[in-house]
């Protein structure tokens, strides 16, 4: 069994209201050409694809999924909307007017939204389960202290510094934990907070199995699981496990202040 996964080229996690902030007074750059419509496929998964020239391919996403990628959140940080922007799915095909990366290519979503679906958001905070990222002391920390501190710098491969973010694992070399909980958001369910009160960057190479493909196996005939043609370790550790066993670090469930964006208003759009 083969699965194909799209991955965004981009890696991050932001709240809806500090991402609303940042982007005060930056006009947005809007899509040269862009068409929005109905899919009734009924086909599992969403695929996303940017291509050189500005092109980006979004297949079979509903509202939800576009807005959660437009403004870099978790589902549970949108709030409110009609019931068809779960339900109803979308393909879209966009290309910009000159060259644009991945993080340009999905923040070109924000106008195409609001010009084709009528969508109104505003910002607040909430209080919500999280997962607060604790180091207990009878564990002990398992972290490599980190010779450089890539602290704030972009990407990879400047003086030593590593950061990324594949199936089922996350690599970092240099990087402080407060990013590794933003990342960790994505995939607990929750929004992730740093509470170890560590603040030196530190190396690491965290390796689970999605929830989706534990206890997963392939039928009889079938080629083993595999996603992007490496095996999936269907009795591998859970992301709950493997942080524990692996950092020495904990995920506690608690409550905290989340920000999260509220959808006032949207209508279905009108076929190209």
């Amino acid at each position: 069994m083969r699965i194909r996964l799209v991955v965004i080229g981009v890696v991050a996690c932001w709240s809806a209201v500090a991402y609303a902030v940042r982007l005060q007074g930056q006009p947005d750059r809007v899509f040269e050409v862009a068409s929005v419509k109905p899919n009734a496929s009924g086909a599992p998964g969403i695929d996303i694809d940017t291509q050189p020239g500005g092109r980006l391919t979004i297949t079979n996403a509903s509202l939800r999924n576009l807005v959660t990628f437009a403004y870099r959140i978790q589902d549970n940080q949108l709030v409110g909307g009609p019931d068809w922007a779960r339900s109803a799915r979308f393909d879209i095909v966009a290309k910009a007017e000159t060259e644009a990366t991945t993080e340009e290519l999905l923040a070109m979503l924000r106008p195409l939204l609001r010009e084709r679906f009528k969508l109104a958001t505003h910002g607040e905070s909430r209080d919500m389960p999280i997962y607060a990222l604790v180091a207990p002391p009878a564990d002990g920390k398992k972290l490599k202290a980190a010779d450089v501190d890539c602290t704030g710098l972009p990407g990879t491969g400047s003086r030593g510094c590593a950061f990324s973010v594949r199936f089922g694992n996350i690599h970092a070399r240099g990087i402080p934990l407060s990013r590794l909980a933003a990342v960790l958001s994505q995939y607990a369910g929750r929004v992730v907070v740093d509470r170890t009160g560590i603040a030196g960057p530190y190396d690491f190479d965290l390796t689970w199995t999605p929830d989706q493909f534990r206890g997963r196996q392939a039928a009889p005939g079938e080629q083993p699981l595999q996603v992007n043609g490496a095996p999936v370790d269907a009795n591998g550790r859970s992301l709950f496990t493997a942080v524990q066993e692996q950092l020495g670090l904990k995920l506690e469930a608690t409550r905290g202040p989340v920000d999260v964006l509220v959808i006032d208003g949207a209508e279905r759009p009108i076929g190209d």
